[in-house]
């Protein structure tokens, strides 16, 4: 099983122990000075950027990662951070759908993959598994390694966003996948 801490800090919101190290995924640029709320899974931090709350749900193999953009003065670019000082991860692999998966396990069987973010009117939340162009279209996502880690920017889509009613979600979901994936939780 791989432990998730959800710390509620931008410079440590969330971090994966395995067994060849921490990974952490921070949000550099964001300030966490609004109030957090939790309801079982899913923990709310409001006002992290101008018009924006960050809201995480914590699943048994992914962990979804929601910028509630909440009108057209948020911003629509965000860099999350994944540390990784231990090389758990290995390299990020770009996927045939722009998203990332580990070349490493991170366990038995378990690898971190960064979807392809989707965009998406608050309320309306696709299911992933049935998430087509019309959604995907509205966010876009890419990488570069930083520093002791990755930076993955995930950005909405200005064009799409001007057809489409606030509050938006930005949603870059983190999945853990493979045969252990089902034991992971909050730590």
């Amino acid at each position: 099983p791989l432990p998730i801490t959800v710390d509620g800090s931008a410079s440590d919101l969330l971090s994966i122990k395995t067994p060849s190290g921490v990974v952490t995924l921070s949000l550099p640029g964001l300030t966490f000075a609004g109030p957090v709320s939790r309801s079982g899974q899913t923990f709310t931090i409001q006002n992290v950027a101008t018009a924006t709350d960050l809201r995480l749900t914590v699943g048994v193999d992914a962990v979804r990662v929601d910028f509630v953009l909440r009108s057209a003065q948020a911003q629509t670019s965000f860099t999350v951070h994944l540390a990784d000082p231990g090389n758990a991860l290995g390299t990020l692999k770009a996927g045939g759908a722009g998203d990332y998966v580990s070349s490493k396990q991170l366990d038995d069987g378990v690898y971190l993959e960064l979807a392809s973010p989707v965009a998406f009117q608050d309320g309306s939340g696709p299911d992933r598994a049935s998430a087509g162009p019309a959604i995907t279209s509205g966010a876009s996502q890419s990488m570069a390694a930083a520093g002791n880690g990755f930076d993955v920017t995930d950005s909405l889509n200005s064009t799409w966003a001007g057809h489409h009613t606030y509050p938006i979600v930005l949603d870059p979901t983190v999945v853990l996948s493979g045969s252990s994936a089902t034991n992971c939780g909050i730590a």
